[in-house]
C-alpha cells in the first residue's frame, strides 16, 4: 500500500506544481524539494525521526529558491522565524513535545515558501494535525496518552503543499 500511495502523491505534486505560475527553474526547485519532503514524510511516519541529510538538502535547495524569489524582508526571515518557533518548543519541552528535525523542516519550509505561504503552511499543519489527533484518539484501538508520538512532519509537508498550490495567506502577513 505504501508504494502506490507514494506514486500517487508524487504524481499529484508534479501535476499541481507544474500548473503554478512560476518559471521552469522555480518549478524544478519546488518539485525537487517536495520530492525530498515526501521521503521525509515516509521516513518520519515509519521511524519518527527526520534524517539530517534529507532536511539539510531541502534547506540548501530552499535557500537557492529564496535567493531566486527575493521578496520582502519578512520573506527572507520566514525560515529563521519558523526555525526559532519550533526550536523553542523543542528546547522548552526538552524534546518531548516536538523533535529538533521539525525545527529544521520549518526552516526549509519558511525559506522555500516565504512569509505568507510559510506561516500559512504551519498554521494548516497544526489544524490538520489537531483534527487527525482527535480522530486518532477517538477511533484508535491503542491507548493514546500525552506521551504518545504522532509524527508532525507529514502535517508540515501537507500544509506546505496546500499553501503553495492554493496561494494561501491565512495570517495576512503580506500586509506587513
Amino acid at each position: 500500500m505504501q508504494y502506490p500511495a507514494i506514486e500517487i502523491l508524487t504524481g499529484l505534486i508534479f501535476a499541481t506544481i507544474f500548473n503554478l505560475e512560476f518559471s521552469i527553474f522555480n518549478k524544478f526547485i519546488l518539485i525537487l524539494v517536495f520530492c525530498i519532503y515526501i521521503v521525509i514524510t515516509i521516513y518520519d511516519l515509519r521511524h519518527k525521526i527526520i534524517p539530517d541529510a534529507l532536511v539539510y538538502f531541502s534547506i540548501l535547495l530552499s535557500v537557492v529558491g529564496r535567493w531566486l524569489w527575493v521578496g520582502s524582508t519578512l520573506d527572507l526571515l520566514a525560515g529563521p522565524i519558523l526555525f526559532a518557533f519550533f526550536a523553542s518548543i523543542w528546547l522548552l519541552s526538552r524534546g518531548k513535545a516536538m523533535g529538533f528535525g521539525d525545527a529544521k523542516l520549518g526552516l526549509s519550509i519558511g525559506l522555500l515558501l516565504g512569509a505568507s505561504a510559510g506561516f500559512s503552511a504551519i498554521t494548516l499543519a497544526f489544524w490538520i494535525g489537531a483534527v487527525f489527533g482527535i480522530i486518532y484518539m477517538i477511533y484508535s484501538h491503542k491507548k493514546i496518552t500525552i506521551k504518545s508520538e504522532i509524527p508532525f512532519a507529514p502535517f508540515m509537508v501537507l500544509g506546505a503543499w496546500l499553501s503553495i498550490i492554493l496561494n494561501l495567506d491565512l495570517l495576512h502577513v503580506s500586509l506587513f
